[in-house]
């Protein structure tokens, strides 16, 4: 154990540098990776997963839902701007009710788009 402490003293000069180096490559390296956040793809064709997201995007076509939470919004014009989310080309629905605590906190308002691809 002395002989370690005695070597990480004596070359605390070199360690730092190479970790600061190894950092460095790092970063650059971090720009390369990508994240594949589809799951499915690595599951059979047979499988029942892939079978039912299939089925789910034909009947139901390709959508995603967002929460958007706005801050500082009067809540008078809260019922109004889910409006003006709906009149958003892309965005098929809007879900936002006034009486719910989850959706009202304060000055914030949350809603939920429901988007489609195809739209």
């Amino acid at each position: 154990m002395r002989t370690l402490a005695q070597f990480i003293v004596r070359y605390h000069a070199v360690i730092f540098w190479t970790f600061i180096v190894l950092a460095c490559v790092n970063i650059v390296a971090m720009t390369n990776v990508t994240i594949n956040r589809e799951m499915t793809k690595y599951l059979p064709a047979e499988f029942q997963m892939s079978a039912g997201k299939q089925i789910m995007a034909d009947e139901f076509g390709d959508q995603s839902l967002f929460n958007v939470m706005v801050k500082g919004v009067p809540e008078d014009e809260r019922a109004d701007l889910a409006d003006v989310f709906a009149g958003i080309d892309w965005v098929t629905s809007v879900s936002y009710d006034e009486g719910d605590d989850a959706c009202n906190s304060g000055d914030c308002a949350l809603y939920a788009l429901n988007t489609s691809v195809d739209s």
